[in-house]
């Protein structure tokens, strides 16, 4: 892929994805010093506003500040090994674990993960029984948890600021642990989410080399996020496509959608295309609704080539797509089985007295051609 430098009209640019990716694996494991890094991305057309959030995707310790408590030294999360866990022997403590967002293609791995170590650490386990995803089913179900006695409860808030009151009711009936997940809630004893810095800042990074490769420099951006717009949604979406405007010649964004799952994004993506047809960047804050957006470029006559997509967290379908090249772009995903692993093990150990208060996971990035680290991902869903 070529890319004309619009200082110098003769010289050609060589950019690639995969060039990017490998940089900043050496990067990270320290075996490319940040001044070499440095001179190698800015070759490659990358302003240094992109260069600054890549070198603290892969250098920095996870240290994002809640809004609500402060945290703890931030630890990584590690991926809980593969083989059958065995079970300790129940003690009559309950942990519950709110994750409202069961539709979702993510869920099935990353809760039968969480209910598997939920055995291993000698817990009763109650999983989320919500019909949909919305705040008041959320609330009502924490309440009966709370009526029941639970030990700990891991929730991952439709909206943070709501869950302020049953956070102090629990804390009131005895509940002896409560974490907020991805968005930090009031009065949490501790916290896990998902280091958007780095996803961001890599996803940014190979949006902007593609526009430079492909659209000429300039980026028609569109959002899709939750609303009101979420935490989450802020670093995931909004932080990179401030970054991806940083880094090219000419960066808008154009339109900012309510969609996070596919069927949504499909409706959304249907609207978008008929009111801004040149539109060549889409970004979702939940990479289910990366299929919502291919199927609406499919209607639209979209190219996969048109439009370079991404999203985040390791649904199995974008993934897919990526390797087989019917959505051109990147996923952000999660080590799901260390998501679901570390809902119960943050719980579990405010409650035992032990382990750091607040953790935070990377992601892994891929885009087209990583058909092997694709292929890993895509192993937990077998």
């Amino acid at each position: 892929m070529t890319v004309r430098d619009p200082g110098e009209a003769e010289t050609i640019v060589q950019l690639e994805p995969q060039e990017l990716l490998d940089a900043m694996d050496r990067l990270r494991a320290g075996q490319l010093s940040r001044r070499k890094f440095i001179v190698r991305a800015a070759a490659m057309g990358l302003s240094m506003t992109t260069i600054g959030a890549l070198i603290q995707a892969c250098t920095s310790t996870a240290t994002t500040a809640p809004t609500t408590a402060a945290p703890a030294t931030a630890a990584p999360a590690t991926a809980a090994p593969t083989a059958a866990p065995t079970a300790a022997p129940t003690t009559g403590k309950i942990i519950a674990f709110s994750w409202p967002y069961l539709a979702a293609e993510v869920a099935q791995p990353l809760l039968e993960a969480a209910e598997a170590q939920a055995k291993v650490r000698g817990y009763e386990y109650l999983k989320c029984g919500i019909k949909e995803a919305k705040l008041d089913q959320q609330l009502a179900e924490i309440n009966q948890w709370i009526a029941m006695g639970v030990t700990g409860i891991t929730i991952l808030p439709i909206d943070a600021n709501a869950m302020g009151p049953v956070v102090e009711k629990a804390h009131q009936s005895g509940v002896q642990a409560v974490a907020g997940y991805a968005d930090h809630i009031p009065s949490e004893d501790g916290w896990m989410g998902w280091n958007d810095a780095q996803g961001a800042g890599i996803v940014a990074g190979l949006a902007t080399l593609h526009v430079l490769n492909n659209y000429g420099g300039v980026a028609r951006i569109a959002a899709l996020t939750d609303s009101p717009l979420t935490q989450r949604s802020k670093r995931r979406v909004m932080d990179c496509i401030q970054l991806i405007i940083d880094g090219v010649p000419q960066g808008e964004l154009v339109v900012h959608e309510e969609a996070v799952f596919a069927a949504d994004a499909l409706t959304k993506t249907q609207q978008i295309l008929q009111a801004h047809p040149d539109i060549n960047v889409i970004i979702c804050v939940a990479d289910d609704g990366c299929s919502g957006v291919v199927q609406g470029m499919k209607l639209a006559g979209k190219k996969p080539e048109d439009i370079w997509v991404a999203g985040y967290d390791g649904a199995k379908q974008p993934l897919t797509m990526v390797k087989t090249g019917e959505m051109v772009g990147a996923v952000a995903a999660l080590p799901l089985v260390g998501v679901g692993n570390m809902a119960i093990d943050l719980p579990a150990d405010l409650i035992e007295g032990k382990g750091v208060k607040n953790r935070m996971i990377d992601y892994e990035v891929v885009t087209n051609g990583d058909d092997a680290k694709i292929d890993e991902l895509l192993a937990v869903y077998e």
